[in-house]
């Protein structure tokens, strides 16, 4: 019992020292000052303005939502449908095919000029519709991949109420304006992170440009190259929608998407979400570090490290990460070396509330 309660005190009182930030005290403040960066980092965030009729800002890694308006509202997605579009294509084609074109493809127009004798390859047809975002190859696209362009249709508006959104209907492959064509910027957000956990489209819509189908193509998305960290994904513009935007940004283990629906100024508005994102949270990776400090002494004498076989990465802002603080405490009084059994835990308190929680074990040397 006295080998175990020591190990619970040394190791609570290492958990301040060693594991978490420092913590002040009411005689702290007598002889500190706190210096201007500090006190910012203590501010909440403020909400971001921007012009758009709908807006959403969620964490990529959590789902979480960080700002919201009329998210789930019905408006014209314009573009941003392609993004379903491509996601079909992946799913039902290969990619290696080679697609005839009809005339009846090039009714909508097509902005990279592309013509019924050419006869490209699923995936340079997807730059083509990602990148400058051809409604023709979205055409093309549908004809392809389900034999005519209304059983796509049918494939489309299943595949979104398969997933479990509800704000959604497509009556078109690109997105031009229709009646009964609609989407929300939360359905938009689900999109963008489903089209995002392809390792090809997620490559596609992070590409400024890209020579496909003997064309070198420019991404429409402005963010790329001037945003830092852009890595997609989508824009949309028609009369009815106004400016559209899915766009993402990876910065570390930090990653945020944010959608505009309706924006008279969509990169500045989308510029507004993400810097609210980058500048006012954080991903926090939480665990327990190897040191000499984190170890105990078993019941022969021999010190043993202490070890977690689990990690966690925890949103939160960054006025908070200064009050994260850590715990450890041994729950077996006879420790004999290294055990699949666990030993005891470690918690993470956000103030009084546990943000992670991981079994403690005994490691070997």
């Amino acid at each position: 019992m006295r080998h175990h309660l020591a190990a619970v005190i040394i190791l609570l009182s290492l958990s301040n020292l060693a594991f978490g930030p420092a913590v002040l005290t009411e005689s702290d403040f007598a002889r500190c000052r706190v210096a201007p960066h500090q006190s910012e980092l203590l501010t909440p965030p403020t909400s971001p303005e921007i012009t758009a009729r709908a807006g959403l800002l969620v964490d990529g890694a959590s789902g979480t939502t960080l700002f919201a308006r009329n998210e789930r509202e019905r408006l014209p997605p314009a573009s941003t449908t392609k993004m379903v579009t491509a996601l079909l294509a992946v799913e039902g084609a290969n990619l290696g095919d080679r697609v005839g074109i009809l005339p009846s493809d090039l009714s909508v127009g097509s902005v990279m000029g592309i013509s019924a004798t050419e006869e490209p390859t699923l995936r340079e047809l997807l730059y083509g519709l990602l990148l400058v975002s051809d409604n023709a190859v979205a055409e093309i696209i549908a004809r392809h991949v389900a034999g005519s362009r209304e059983s796509f249709m049918v494939a489309m508006n299943s595949w979104v109420a398969g997933i479990g959104l509800s704000d959604t209907h497509f009556c078109n492959p690109h997105g031009l304006d229709e009646a009964n064509h609609y989407s929300s910027a939360h359905d938009l957000a689900a999109i963008g992170l489903r089209l995002l956990e392809n390792p090809l489209l997620a490559e596609i819509v992070s590409t400024r440009e890209q020579w496909a189908a003997s064309r070198l193509l420019e991404s429409t998305n402005e963010l790329l190259g001037s945003y830092p960290g852009t890595t997609g994904v989508k824009t949309g513009t028609t009369d009815a929608a106004g400016q559209c935007l899915v766009a993402s940004a990876r910065r570390g283990e930090s990653w945020a998407l944010a959608v505009v629906l309706g924006s008279r100024d969509r990169y500045g508005d989308a510029r507004a979400l993400l810097d609210h994102y980058f500048g006012g949270y954080q991903q926090v990776s939480l665990g327990l570090e190897p040191s000499p400090l984190a170890r105990i002494r078993d019941s022969e004498g021999v010190w043993r490290p202490l070890v977690t076989r689990d990690s966690a990465r925890v949103l939160m802002a960054r006025w908070q990460a200064a009050y994260l603080r850590s715990f450890l405490r041994i729950e077996v009084e006879d420790i004999t070396g290294a055990s699949d059994e666990p030993v005891g835990r470690m918690w993470y308190l956000l103030f009084d509330r546990t943000v992670a929680e991981f079994p403690l074990y005994v490691g070997a040397y």
